[in-house]
């Protein structure tokens, strides 16, 4: 695959189809990665994440939409530090997750940094967006999924 296509399939505003060939019990983690990829499906991740979080393709070759949800992979799973979610994206089913074209390098600290720096820009923006979708696709009340983004703060005098 060229550059030029990997760039391509980064910049379309949906994900690559679940492809399931091959045997998913060779993955650990799998299960809790592939629900979290079609639960992303199903509440319009990319279009969400896209409309909110800028990405300068001349400086990250991968699309933060796909680096952000590889990271709540990596939290609901091991939960390893930044420096070393590279070395564990490389036990997931990247071609049946994300498609030909992403490797585990690709998720170095320095990517997981550039999309973690916009997330502390824009993340209010993001939870209010996704937390209802969220809520009306699974059909749960605030009770069960509360996503209120007020915070207050205090400060002595």
């Amino acid at each position: 695959m060229t550059d030029r296509e990997r760039l391509r399939m980064n910049t379309s505003t949906t994900l690559p189809p679940i492809n399931l060939s091959g045997d998913p019990n060779l993955f650990p983690h799998t299960g809790i990665a592939l629900a979290l990829r079609v639960l992303a499906d199903r509440v319009n991740w990319c279009a969400v994440v896209d409309g909110i979080l800028p990405w300068d393709s001349a400086r990250a070759r991968i699309a933060p939409r796909v680096v952000l949800l590889t990271l709540l992979m990596n939290i609901l799973t091991q939960r390893h530090p930044l420096d070393h979610v590279e070395r564990w994206a490389e036990s997931l089913p990247l071609p049946i997750l994300w498609g030909e074209g992403i490797t585990a390098h690709q998720f170095n600290d320095d990517a997981l940094g550039r999309v973690l720096d916009d997330l502390a820009r824009y993340g209010e923006s993001l939870l209010a967006t996704l937390g209802p979708r969220m809520r009306a696709v699974e059909q749960v009340g605030p009770a069960i999924l509360h996503t209120d983004t007020t915070a207050f703060a205090l400060h002595a005098s």
